[in-house]
C-alpha cells in the first residue's frame, strides 16, 4: 500500500456495506471517485477518501433499514407486540 500523496488501489476492499470495485478517476477537488457495489445490489461512486475515513458505509440503504427498525420498535412501544393498542 502506498501512501503519502500517491493513489493505491483499494479493489476488492470492503468498506461497511459497500465492496470497490473499480476506480472511476480523479473528480471534483482532485478527489479519488470509486465505483462500489453495495450488499443490497445497487452501485453507486464513492469518493475515495469517504470509504477510507469511515464516512460512507453503504449506498443509503443503511440509513433506510435503521430507519425502518426504529420506525417497527416506536410501534410496538406504542401498541405493543400484538399490535392492538389498549390491550392489558
Amino acid at each position: 500500500m502506498q501512501r503519502h500523496g500517491k493513489s493505491y488501489d483499494i479493489k476488492g476492499q470492503r468498506f461497511g456495506r459497500l465492496t470497490a470495485i473499480r476506480s472511476n478517476g480523479i473528480a471534483r477537488c482532485w478527489q479519488e471517485q470509486w465505483l462500489c457495489r453495495c450488499d443490497c445490489g445497487r452501485e453507486v461512486l464513492v469518493y475515495k477518501n469517504n470509504l477510507l475515513s469511515g464516512h460512507t458505509h453503504s449506498c443509503g440503504c443503511l440509513r433506510r433499514d435503521r430507519a425502518r427498525e426504529q420506525m417497527i420498535q416506536r410501534h410496538e412501544a406504542a401498541v405493543g407486540p400484538s399490535g392492538q393498542a389498549g390491550e392489558e
